[in-house]
């Protein structure tokens, strides 16, 4: 149930960092030594103008995601 209605390009902006998280998720990049590997940790940065709706459009992302978890997101 989205919190409040995006404009179209915020539900692009959502629509873009889930598809760049699923991949993550699908295709973990690892690190290390083969006895040793490490998860790199999925980092993106939303920049955009005051009051564009980078609040909303995280809400929307993180509870978009959320559903498709099995365990926590850790912000």
């Amino acid at each position: 149930m989205p919190i409040t209605k995006l404009h179209p390009y915020q539900e692009q902006a959502v629509h873009t960092i889930s598809q760049k998280f699923t991949n993550y998720i699908t295709n973990p990049p690892l690190t290390g030594t083969e006895k040793s590997p490490y998860l790199i940790p999925f980092i993106y940065s939303l920049k955009s103008i005051t009051g564009s709706g980078k609040t909303a459009m995280l809400a929307a992302l993180t509870s978009q995601l959320s559903e498709n978890l099995t365990s926590p997101l850790i912000l």
